[in-house]
């Protein structure tokens, strides 16, 4: 696998499944964006990429909000010129009863799950310039749960069906555009999302819980693929 000289911008990328992509698409050549809220997180991310001998920035953002994605994309154009790929990897784990879930828990899952894909979507094909060079491709973090939903995950569920949706909307209208759109859909993660003690009360399953590298290294395959080929869903699971 190959990304020499790509330029890719990944959200939630301090810990988990984003640092470890990070890492590993570094680690092939790429130069990359880190970029959450948490500035020391991303900071550190970047000492280890560099430390390797590879080329990343850090650029504090809530991509949620959409002055925050502008100023995001503006940096990274700064620094690298283009967006090759963005890995929409950001997101909650909205868990618990409907009956007793928050309107404010609500509106900041949609936020962070959904619109921030879209907003960052959408930037990378135009501030990133996929569309004006006919090249690019976007990888949304979707979940097994577009295909299994569970008790207690209505919110979580709702919103990953979304992003299949906008995934696979986005795919055909970019299509024969040059610009690739994937949908990855992993099952439990062993992150601290999913190891917080209200997210332990629910999750519940049969699979073994995959690691974030495990993830990582699927993205960095379903993005160096040959041009003439596209995964465009695939899902993870544990064995």
């Amino acid at each position: 696998m190959n990304l020499q000289d790509r330029v890719v911008l990944i959200t939630g990328a301090g810990r988990g499944v984003g640092k470890a992509t990070a890492l590993t698409m570094a680690k092939l050549g790429a130069k990359v964006c880190v970029t959450a809220r948490t500035t020391t997180e991303i900071e550190d991310v970047v000492k280890e990429i560099r430390s390797a001998g590879g080329d990343a920035i850090a650029v504090t953002a809530d991509v949620g909000r959409e002055p925050d994605v502008g100023r995001l994309f503006d940096s990274v154009i700064e620094a690298f010129g283009r967006v090759d790929i963005v890995v929409n990897n950001a997101g909650s784990f909205p868990v618990g009863p409907i009956s007793e879930f928050p309107d404010e828990e609500f509106d900041a899952a949609v936020r962070i799950d959904l619109k921030a894909a879209f907003m960052c979507a959408r930037s990378g094909l135009t501030i990133g310039g996929m569309l004006e060079r006919g090249s690019g491709h976007i990888v949304n973090i979707g979940s097994v749960s577009v295909r299994r939903q569970v008790p207690n995950m209505a919110i979580h569920c709702a919103l990953k069906a979304a992003l299949l949706g906008l995934s696979e909307s986005l795919r055909r209208e970019v299509a024969g555009r040059g610009v690739k759109v994937s949908l990855l859909c992993p099952a439990t993660i062993d992150t601290e999302l999913v190891q917080s003690e209200k997210a332990r009360d629910y999750v519940h399953g049969e699979d073994k819980w995959l690691r974030p590298q495990d993830v990582a290294d699927l993205i960095a395959y379903v993005t160096t693929t040959p041009e003439n080929v596209l995964i465009s869903e695939v899902s993870i699971v544990g064995l």
